[in-house]
């Protein structure tokens, strides 16, 4: 199968090949235009000065696919949902390092950071997106109502079943009161 190239970023042209399995590994899909048009958002997504050269965008774009390639999306959807992430936790960086650029004032520091903190929330929350799609998310259970009958004993607290309790015996849970 013959490579397809892409042209990003928008602060200026590279060109990059990569091969239809490599597109579909790094979006979750097989479709072309859309597996071009995702990668392309990802690389559009990242900041670059207007002298970086060519070398240091192509790297960037490449980081951008290997980034998208480890979160391994499973299917467009995935694909969707791992272009954003790349391009929220690029943007979060790009805010952080603007908080720290030299001559900064500290109100710009104040926005810059509060904004990577919104970013930062904003990636937390589509990763538990893309565990709970892929049935990774921590499970809980909920009593409302516990009734305990005469010479019955009830826990009050979380109660943490990870592993067996050092104690003589059978294995307890441990009790963190609450």
């Amino acid at each position: 199968m013959e490579p397809e190239s892409a042209v990003a970023p928008a602060c200026g042209p590279v060109t990059f090949t990569l091969y239809p399995a490599e597109v579909a590994q790094a979006t979750g899909t097989e479709d072309a235009a859309l597996g071009g048009r995702l990668i392309a958002q990802a690389a559009h997504a990242l900041w670059a000065p207007a002298d970086q050269s060519e070398a240091e965008r192509r790297a960037g774009v490449q980081a951008a696919v290997a980034a998208l390639k480890g979160l391994a999306p499973r299917d467009a959807l995935e694909g969707l949902l791992a272009t954003q992430m790349v391009a929220v936790h690029n943007t979060a960086m790009e805010c952080l390092r603007r908080a720290q650029a030299e001559g900064q004032t500290g109100d710009g520091r104040d926005r810059s950071l509060r904004q990577a903190v919104r970013l930062a929330d904003l990636y937390a929350r589509q990763a538990e997106t893309l565990d709970r799609r892929r049935g990774r998310a921590p499970h809980s259970i909920r009593v409302e109502q516990v009734t305990v009958e005469a010479g019955g004993q009830a826990v009050v607290g979380a109660v943490n079943m990870a592993g067996p309790a050092q104690v003589d015996g059978p294995a307890r849970p441990s009790v963190h009161g609450g």
